[in-house]
């Protein structure tokens, strides 16, 4: 129905001999259309982006349940093997700032 439309209005203004009517309206036509396609491109990139950050917050979750496991993991070593891993305020601090931290 459109193609139609849009088809009878171009061949009433080609039969009225109204070339400039014509060439503006098929200018008009094709900035709609680039405008339809850039609209498109545009959602898709913010689509990609949100997906993108998606799957950065769940390795980033990840990643901080899998520190915090070595981290139980290395302070029970360290409580039956009686070394002094824990008391190293390098490695003091930085369980401090890992487990301190939060998505």
């Amino acid at each position: 129905m459109k193609q139609s439309l849009f088809r009878s209005i171009r061949m009433k203004l080609l039969d009225e001999n109204k070339t400039l009517k014509y060439l503006k309206y098929s200018v008009g036509e094709i900035v709609l259309i680039i405008l339809g396609i850039l609209f498109a491109f545009q959602i898709n990139d913010w689509n990609e982006n949100r997906r993108a950050q998606a799957e950065l917050d769940r390795y980033i979750v990840q990643l901080q349940k899998d520190v915090g496991l070595a981290i139980s993991i290395i302070d029970k070593k360290n409580s039956t093997s009686g070394t002094q891993i824990a008391k190293n305020p390098n490695c003091s601090s930085l369980r401090e700032r890992i487990c301190n931290r939060s998505v």
